[in-house]
């Protein structure tokens, strides 16, 4: 369900502070949510909700035709695994701070 917030409703706090951001942990708001706002076009302002992945890799070219074969799911995390660890070893990696892996990525040193 998507409610419309009005800003009279919105209770404001002035923090001083010496930090150029704040992260801001909004309880109850789940993908569901998120999904349910976008599927009507309700879409959050730019910057303002930010997904902490951890880790993410980017140009694994991992093969989606892999994704329906009849094999268990702990064999295709195998095969992922095993892509990844392939691709990190092969010297055309590169790493971006906050924890972006580019694979198949030409490193120019």
């Amino acid at each position: 369900m998507i409610r419309k917030v009005y800003s009279e409703k919105i209770r404001a706090v002035n923090i001083k502070s010496n930090q150029n951001y704040w992260s801001l942990k909004i309880a109850g708001l789940g993908l569901n949510h998120i999904k349910a706002a976008a599927a009507w076009q309700r879409y959050f302002p730019a910057g303002l909700i930010r997904f902490d992945y951890r880790s993410r890799i980017i140009g694994i070219e991992y093969p989606i035709k892999v994704l329906n074969e009849s094999v268990s799911i702990r064999e295709k995390e195998r095969f992922l695994h095993d892509l990844v660890n392939f691709r990190l070893n092969n010297e055309q990696t590169e790493y971006i701070e906050g924890g972006v892996y580019l694979l198949n990525y030409l490193v120019r040193k």
